[in-house]
């Protein structure tokens, strides 16, 4: 019967075990993974089990099936994409940076890839060319515009930049005003300034920080900036 199943398996059968892997049945995923596995849809399966074990937090064998998803086609942007997140969970930058340039190789103009890089750039403390990639990011008005901002922002205030790096956390603010972060680490480059003028009523209106929260000093000012939800792959390919 199995050796049946697999042979008519289809897109609602992958549709099955994207949806056991969304409501976090990781069990059921895993055994549908065996079943509907064939010489045609292994990639995806491969890619599904990293998926699987990643949200597991079981990273050896996330690895182990990105890796095997990308023999099986290296031009999946799914596997690439959720090594990219592995091994920024896992503080392997300089294998996060490896992935992160091939999704460029695919794409250069993608706003995404180009903010993925510029963080893995920045854990390598290649800075330049961090802001470099960031700035892509920004001038290609994706959805990691906001972030971006921030993290050149962040740089700059490390380097004691902080009238440049207002400018990019009120150009921030103007896409998501109530944005503590960003409100935190603006007052925070105010504090260092000195500059009681400035603080400015603009700014009272903005909900306040949380106590607690630290200023951009803290190492990881706007992390995680690679989303630590699902892997970004529970996705069917696409038909040409």
């Amino acid at each position: 019967m199995v050796q049946a199943k697999k042979a008519l398996t289809k897109m609602s059968d992958l549709k099955e075990i994207v949806d056991y892997i969304i409501n976090k049945n990781f069990d059921q995923a895993l055994k549908l993974c065996e079943i509907y596995q064939n010489e045609k849809n292994k990639y995806i399966i491969f890619n599904f089990k990293g998926v699987i074990y990643l949200s597991q937090n079981n990273f050896e064998n996330a690895e182990i099936n990105f890796l095997d998803s990308l023999k099986e086609n290296d031009k999946f942007i799914d596997p690439l994409n959720n090594l990219i997140q592995l091994y920024s969970r896992k503080k392997d930058y300089g294998k996060l940076l490896f992935y992160a340039k091939k999704l460029i190789e695919i794409d250069s103009s993608n706003p995404s890839y180009n903010y993925k890089l510029g963080y893995a750039l920045e854990q390598n403390n290649k800075i330049e060319e961090s802001i470099e990639y960031y700035k892509n990011c920004i001038n290609f008005n994706g959805k990691d515009k906001l972030k971006a901002l921030n993290n050149i922002g962040s740089i700059l205030s490390k380097s004691k930049k902080y009238k440049i790096a207002n400018q990019y956390y009120l150009d921030s603010l103007k896409i998501d005003q109530n944005n503590t972060l960003t409100i935190n680490n603006l007052l925070s480059n105010y504090l260092e300034l000195r500059d009681a003028h400035t603080p400015p009523s603009a700014l009272f209106r903005f909900p306040r920080p949380p106590k607690h929260m630290s200023p951009w000093a803290h190492p990881d000012p706007l992390r995680p900036l690679i989303p630590l939800e699902l892997p970004s792959v529970p996705c069917l390919p696409r038909r040409d």
